[in-house]
């Protein structure tokens, strides 16, 4: 699930790009690009793709720790928490300041790279977490025999 989530918030970033691309904007922000007609099509797309990949992921970070015998201990929820705090009040701000100064790409570019890093991290993990798997359960075999 959480492969889905990230690809969808890529997918909805990579529109967003495209979005501001395709619109072609002049100084006071006006789209004057030849198909400014899919800018509107195109955002309301990257939205409702955006809304759809982020609506599981904190329940995705809570479960699967627990499916994968890791505890959740008080600092490890403390460092969740302050990590999407940190993600929360500086991507706005950065996003803000670009668009102050009618750098309207920014927003585009910066959920890009964070879903793209986001997602090979997460596959690295992944990998790792069934290495371990198979580990576990090799030590375990004899249980069972």
């Amino acid at each position: 699930m959480i492969f889905f989530d990230l690809c969808a918030s890529l997918i909805a970033s990579l529109l967003l790009v495209m979005c501001t691309l395709v619109a072609g904007t002049t100084s006071d922000g006006s789209a004057t690009g030849p198909l400014r007609g899919l800018f509107e099509p195109l955002l309301w797309a990257s939205t409702i793709i955006l809304g759809t990949g982020v609506s599981s992921g904190v329940p995705c970070i809570y479960s699967l720790p627990p499916e994968a015998q890791v505890q959740l201990t008080p600092i490890a929820i403390t460092v969740l928490n302050a990590a999407s705090t940190l993600g929360e009040t500086m991507f706005p701000y950065w996003v803000g300041q670009a668009f102050g100064r009618k750098q309207y790409l920014v927003l585009g570019n910066l959920l890009s790279i964070s879903q793209l890093l986001a997602l090979v991290v997460t596959w690295i993990v992944w990998r790792q977490a069934r290495a371990l798997a198979k580990i576990r359960r090799r030590d375990l075999e004899f249980l069972f025999d």
